[in-house]
């Protein structure tokens, strides 16, 4: 049987890879990196070359990126001092860019992220139905322009709303001379009073319009807040969202293809969303035919009728139809044949089906109750005495 000695030998530790810790001399002292930020020096080479790497000289080593991450950041951009169009200066010139839609993988709509010189933190806006870039290149920029609050002269105080006007320069000047950002249904983007009033992530604007400008009292930003609903901006059903409308002659959307039509009314201490029935479309036991399909633009005005004479009655006037969907006929129609007449036209009143026969739409806003309900066209009484309130007509 064999004998022996159990030797212990000690192995040499491999050398721990080189490291430097760099920290700024004082805590709270600017420094280019950030405070305890570990870099490498060791290069990334395959196994083959493992043993040259130590031959490497110091000037070809690669230094790796931070491993520790804190709240170092640059100073902001887009800070905003004002959102009055008559304070504005070169320092509140801002500019959006194109956001990337994660799942499509395209660039679909605007985007900024603005900041106040006045307060802490920031507001995201999106702008939903801008303009893409051409070919989907994020490197086509967007133009620049002016957040501005907006109040209409013969409105509600609580119809205000936020816009960004597009300007050739950050010179205030050219303000007068730009154009609001529009959707892509060819109206201005904007963000109401009520939505500024309720998210939270519109601090920053809540105190640009109550403190700084004083544009918007805090009784009134308390107001809009407690008349914001959320269902205001849902969609179900036959029923679609057209606007929010305070004044006749305001334009809206009528999808041709849909029978009611959801609106937000702005009153002088008071909002509301109601529907109301717009439609050219006929039924025959119990199915409703639409002979028409497309998108039209549309506003609500007065009756001109003599027969209407000292009554509140309202007509739907026609304005355009949308390029992006035009009116066309609608190849799946079986109802019963229609005038001419009924096809919509631009500058017309807009027509509808009574009696066999192609009239002319108009809602009575003191038609009584039937059956214990109320009519949807009531829901226009507040175009008539904001009228009368505020000389909206």
């Amino acid at each position: 049987m064999l004998r022996g000695r159990l030797v212990h030998r000690v192995l040499p530790c491999r050398p721990r890879r080189p490291e430097l810790l760099v920290r700024p001399e004082k805590l709270g002292q600017s420094s280019i990196l950030p405070p305890y930020i570990t870099l490498s020096r060791r290069p990334f080479v395959s196994s083959g070359a493992s043993a040259l790497s130590a031959e490497l000289p110091a000037e070809n080593v690669n230094d790796s990126l931070p491993v520790q991450r804190t709240n170092f950041r640059s100073p902001p951009f887009n800070l905003l001092g004002t959102l009055d169009p008559t304070k504005l200066t070169p320092e509140d010139y801002v500019k959006p860019r194109y956001h990337l839609n994660a799942t499509l993988l395209v660039y679909d709509q605007l985007r900024i992220q603005v900041y106040s010189r006045y307060s802490n933190g920031s507001a995201d806006l999106d702008f939903p139905g801008s303009p893409q870039p051409p070919s989907n290149r994020p490197l086509d920029k967007p133009p620049g322009g002016f957040l501005y609050y907006h109040q209409y002269p013969h409105a509600p105080p609580l119809a205000g709303e936020l816009r960004f006007r597009i300007t050739p320069s950050n010179d205030p000047g050219s303000f007068p001379f730009g154009v609001d950002l529009m959707t892509e249904r060819g109206g201005p983007w904007c963000l109401h009073l009520p939505q500024i009033a309720k998210r939270k992530t519109c601090a920053v604007l809540r105190h640009l319009l109550t403190v700084v400008d004083g544009t918007v009292s805090q009784q009134l930003m308390d107001l809009a807040r407690a008349n914001h609903h959320s269902e205001f901006f849902q969609t179900n059903g036959n029923t679609t969202g057209s606007g929010w409308l305070h004044s006749f002659g305001q334009p809206f959307y009528i999808d041709l293809h849909r029978k009611d039509h959801a609106f937000v009314l702005i009153g002088k201490d008071h909002i509301t969303k109601s529907s109301v029935r717009v439609t050219v479309s006929s039924h025959t036991s119990f199915q409703r035919h639409y002979p028409f399909l497309g998108t039209i633009m549309c506003c609500f005005e007065p009756s001109p009728y003599r027969k209407h004479a000292g009554k509140r009655v309202a007509v739907v006037r026609v304005l355009r139809s949308l390029e992006s969907d035009p009116i066309r006929p609608n190849p799946d129609y079986a109802g019963p044949p229609y005038p001419l007449e009924l096809r919509p036209r631009e500058g017309q009143l807009f027509m509808r089906m009574k009696y066999g026969k192609a009239t002319p739409w108009a809602g009575d806003v003191d038609n009584g109750r039937v059956k214990g309900v109320t009519p949807h066209d009531a829901v226009l009484r507040t175009l008539f005495e904001n009228a009368a309130e505020f000389g909206s007509v």
